[in-house]
Parts: structure tokens; C-alpha cells; sequence
């Protein structure tokens, strides 16, 4: 089931912006510990009820929307009555090995081209191509859509309220729509689709809690706010169909949609509350509060990997500079480094092939995550490569003294004192071996021993050779 999302431009309520685009909804809200403005996302598809924090802001935004992991903002408005603005857009996804959300571009947001908007901006919607912006002239009574296609910004027909309204919210879906309404409490909805030449007005009675528009996959919603409650109703054809009853204590709350479907999200100073709309029962969940992410797990499983392979450097640098040097046995030489990178890189792909399989990852994402380490996301996959290299690398070794990207690479393990080691040492030396996935920095102790040996051959007695090429016999 596709869903067409646009984010929701409620303009009547206070507590910060919010919009949604995909399964994340994003808001704008004070940091926990420095009360600074941060732009936050939360993930509506999961059972987490922590928010995470993107990227620091200097103001809470005047405007804001998104779609997909695109967020569109602008900051804070003056009194003129035309404005040149210029939307920050900024990028963001979650990081499943780090458990939090990054930027793109790292520096943080960055600036559209500037757009001259008719008007005071009072509206930011998701377009989708780029983002609307809506500018009203209040002494016309005149909204003037700019919309930003191919790159290029472009005015959209204009459309004229009725006389003494305003414009209360916004959204865009397979049309555009503008809710307004007067101080009697009138309301009125107007629609253009991509291909009018100008905007109609939909002939159907509102009522006067009518206040914030948002698209569930490809039908109009309007909440109405109704007591304390913010209810929805579906907007099809020139009729009003309600949708769902909304819980108490949802008067000041946004109406957003999702990859889940239709969210309220109630932001009143630092509190943040959620409740999902059931459209098959026509109730909403109750409230579910949100608190920040603290990120305490993730510094803390990065203060033990950081200690765990210190110390692990450490004692192979006493172990290994106190061994005197290991002769490789008469015939060969030592591995060089790079066929002994070579010959791990190829016994690593049974083990990346396996994770995939049972993870259904990609096997390149697991390739980075080796070569990065593991963090709170990757363990459980890469304790599964080291568990099948392990097994890979000890079979082969231990019945041929040498494992297939090692014979790709002619290299053999031996014995320090000669000879093809015992089946216990080739167990031992390729389980150390095999930590390398889990901390990649052990791979450096080659370097740091006095014969170039690994951390498994520093334990298990071990040296990797190869045999030089003959020199070709002299022609006669």
C-alpha cells in the first residue's frame, strides 16, 4: 500500500513546528540539557519512544516541512509584508550501525536558492518535487504559491480568500489544499490540482474546529478540534466523512502523516506526546510520551571496544617485542603484507555471506562494518562473520595448513620451531585471528611483532610463510 505523505503547516497552534516524511517525524524542540533549539526526529514505525536529536538550530523555525529524509525549514519571519527567504533543507538517516541518525552533508543544513514570496510566508508544505511556500498578503486577502521544480523556483495560480479570512493550514498530496477561515469561525477548503490553471473552491460545510490538513495515502484528512479533542475526518469528493475520534488533550496537537499512517503529536514546552490514528477502528491510541535519546549506551559500548583493544595492542606489543625473531623454516619467507591482506579478505566471504543470509543484510554494508568495528547495530552480525570465519579458517587449516584465500595467495601457516602445527593450535590461532572482524585496530600487531606475526600466531606459536618462485633455468 503506497502512501502519500505531505507534511501539515498548522499555522493556528504554538509549541514548535512539526512535520513528518516517511516513517520519521520530525519537530523542533528545546534540548533537554541546554535548552537550545534542536531539530529532532522520531521513528513512528517503531515501538521506541525516544527521540533523537539531528542537528542544533539557532531559532525555532518559523516554517518547516519534509518528506522521504529531506526536511525543508524556514527561520524566523519579520513583519514586512514581501519577503526574499532563502529554506534550509537538510538530510537525514538513521545509521542502523550506530543507532542514531546522521546528517548529509555533515556540516548540517544548507540553503535553497532565495525566493521572493508575494506576501508574508505563512505556509510550508512538501511538494513533490521540492518544497511549497505560501505567501498571504492580508490587505488582498491573496495566497501566492511558490513551489521549487527542477531546481528552479515557480509561481503557482494564485488564490483568493474570502474577504477578512485567513489561511489556517496547508498540505499537499496528489493536490494541493488551503483550510481558511475567518474570526466568525467560517471555513472554507480550496483545492488545485498539478495540471489547473487555477484553484477551486470545495462546496462543503466545515465546522468551526476545522483547523489542520494532511494527506493519508491519497485522501485529504481534516482535523477538527472538538472539546479538548482533535477528531478526523476524510475529505472525499464534496463530502465530510469522519474518520476517527481523537483522545482528550489533543486541542493543540499537530496531525501529521506516515509510513504508519495518521499521528497526532502534541508539543507543549518540553513535553512531547504522540497518539496514533486506528482508521479501521476510528479511535486514537492513547498519548505515549517521547524523551530525548541520551546516547549513554552507545558512549558507554564505545568506552569498552576503545579499552578491550588497548589492552589487547598492548600485550601482544610486550608479548611480541619480547619473542626473539621467528626464522621462517628453510625454503621460504615471511608472508609480505599484502597477500596476507589479500588471503583475509578472501577467507572473509563465507562469513559475510552467511550474516547476509540470516540477517538479509547487504554483504557490502557488512564489509564497512568490518572494516569500522562493531557498534550497538553491528555486534550480533559480525559475531556471527568472526563465528563462521572461525569455523572456515580452522577446518582448512587444520586438515591442509593453509585456507583457500591463503593458497590463492601461496601462503602456508607453520609451526615456529617448523613443521605443520597441532590441529589445538590452528583452533587457537584462528579464533584470535577471527577478533580482528570485532576489532580491527588488532590487525596493526603485525606490524608491532618482531617477525611480522598476528595476534593469533603471537598466541598460538605461529608463523605465515610463502614459498619464493624459482628462478627460471638459465636458457642453454
Amino acid at each position: 500500500m503506497m502512501l502519500t505523505l505531505m507534511c501539515v503547516a498548522l499555522l493556528a497552534t504554538s509549541g514548535g513546528p512539526v512535520a513528518a516524511g516517511g516513517d520519521q517525524v520530525w519537530l523542533c524542540v528545546p534540548d533537554t540539557e541546554t535548552q537550545e533549539t534542536v531539530l529532532a526526529v522520531w521513528s513512528a514505525g517503531s515501538s521506541d519512544d525516544q527521540y533523537h536529536v539531528v542537528a542544533e538550530l539557532h531559532d525555532t523555525p518559523a516554517l518547516m516541512a519534509a518528506q522521504g529524509d529531506t526536511v525543508w525549514m524556514v527561520s524566523s519571519l519579520g513583519a514586512d509584508d514581501a519577503q526574499q527567504i532563502r529554506p534550509l533543507v537538510l538530510r537525514a538517516q538513521w545509521d542502523q550501525r550506530l543507532l542514531h541518525w546522521v546528517t548529509t552533508p555533515a556540516a548540517g543544513p544548507s540553503r535553497l536558492a532565495a525566493v521572493a514570496v508575494p506576501g508574508r510566508p505563512v505556509a510550508l508544505v512538501a511538494g513533490l518535487s521540492g518544497p511549497v511556500v505560501l505567501g498571504f498578503d492580508a490587505d488582498t486577502a491573496m495566497v501566492s504559491p511558490m513551489a521549487l521544480m527542477a531546481g528552479q523556483w515557480q509561481a503557482r495560480p494564485t488564490l483568493t480568500l474570502p474577504s477578512g479570512s485567513e489561511l489556517l493550514s496547508a498540505a499537499m498530496g496528489d493536490d494541493l489544499l488551503v483550510l481558511s477561515g475567518n474570526a466568525s469561525g467560517a471555513r472554507s477548503l480550496h483545492r488545485l490540482s498539478p495540471d489547473d490553471q487555477a484553484w477551486r473552491d470545495v462546496d462543503m460545510s466545515l465546522p468551526v474546529g476545522a483547523s489542520t490538513l494532511a494527506w493519508w495515502e491519497h485522501t485529504p484528512v481534516i482535523g477538527v478540534v472538538v472539546e479538548d479533542r482533535l477528531d478526523v475526518s476524510m475529505i472525499q469528493g464534496d463530502d465530510l466523512v469522519p474518520m476517527a475520534v481523537g483522545q482528550p488533550g489533543g486541542d493543540h496537537a499537530w496531525l501529521v502523516t506516515s509510513g504508519i499512517g495518521l499521528v497526532e503529536v502534541a508539543v507543549q514546552q518540553q513535553e512531547i506526546r504522540v497518539s496514533t490514528i486506528n482508521p479501521v477502528t476510528g479511535t486514537a491510541s492513547a498519548w505515549r510520551p517521547l524523551v530525548q535519546s541520551d546516547g549513554t549506551s552507545l558512549r558507554a559500548w564505545s568506552i569498552i571496544v576503545t579499552t578491550i583493544i588497548g589492552i589487547a595492542v598492548l600485550l601482544v606489543i610486550v608479548l611480541g617485542r619480547s619473542m626473539n625473531a621467528v626464522m621462517p623454516p628453510a625454503g621460504t619467507v615471511g608472508a609480505p603484507m599484502l597477500a596476507r591482506l589479500g588471503a583475509f579478505m578472501v577467507d572473509l566471504i563465507p562469513g559475510l555471506l552467511v550474516s547476509a543470509a540470516i540477517f538479509g543484510s547487504d554483504p557490502r554494508a557488512l564489509l564497512a562494518s568490518v572494516l569500522q568495528g562493531p557498534l550497538p547495530g553491528t555486534l550480533s552480525t559480525l559475531l556471527v562473520v568472526a563465528g563462521v570465519c572461525w569455523l572456515w579458517q580452522a577446518v582448512w587449516e587444520g586438515a591442509t595448513g593453509t585456507s583457500p584465500g591463503k593458497r590463492l595467495c601461496r601462503l602456508w601457516v607453520v609451526a615456529v620451531q617448523g613443521g605443520k602445527p597441532p590441529f589445538m593450535r590452528v583452533i587457537v590461532r584462528t579464533g584470535f585471528r577471527s577478533l580482528i572482524v570485532l576489532a580491527p585496530p588488532l590487525a596493526i600487531i603485525v606490524v608491532l611483532t618482531a617477525s611480522g606475526q598476528g595476534i593469533g600466531d603471537v598466541v598460538a606459536r605461529t608463523i605465515v610463510v610463502t614459498t619464493p618462485r624459482q628462478p627460471a633455468s638459465p636458457e642453454t
